[in-house]
């Protein structure tokens, strides 16, 4: 999200700080979801392995797909996966849903082990 309001900023200058409202204002009525994952330490593992190996996505086609997928196998890494535990921890206290007036829908019954909000 930095990158998509760094590169408005000098759009819209006069909205500089304000984020919602520069992305509002390039994109039109803005709706924002929030996605977390239960499980931290199974989120971490995910992220961990898609760093390695640069797959960030399987497609129903089969079609696995990143950035570069690297072609690399994954292995255990307790440290980097430490490390992210705390990112993801620190992402999910940042995002305080009820201080927004999101809606939020615990257990969404798209996808039951994911917590949606919205705004």
């Amino acid at each position: 999200m930095d990158h998509v309001v760094g590169r408005l900023g000098p759009v819209h200058p006069g909205l500089a700080g304000q984020d919602v409202r520069l992305l509002e204002r390039a994109f039109g009525r803005t709706r924002f979801l929030y996605l977390r994952r239960d499980d931290v330490l199974a989120q971490a593992v995910s992220w961990s392995r898609a760093e390695q190996t640069g797959a960030w996505y399987a497609a129903a086609s089969g079609e696995i797909g990143g950035a570069e997928p690297s072609g690399r196998e994954p292995g255990y890494d307790a440290a980097e996966i430490g490390a992210l535990i705390g990112r993801i921890d620190e992402h999910n206290a940042a995002r305080s849903w009820p201080a927004t007036g999101a809606r939020s829908w615990p257990g969404c019954p798209v996808c039951p082990r994911v917590r949606c909000g919205a705004r």
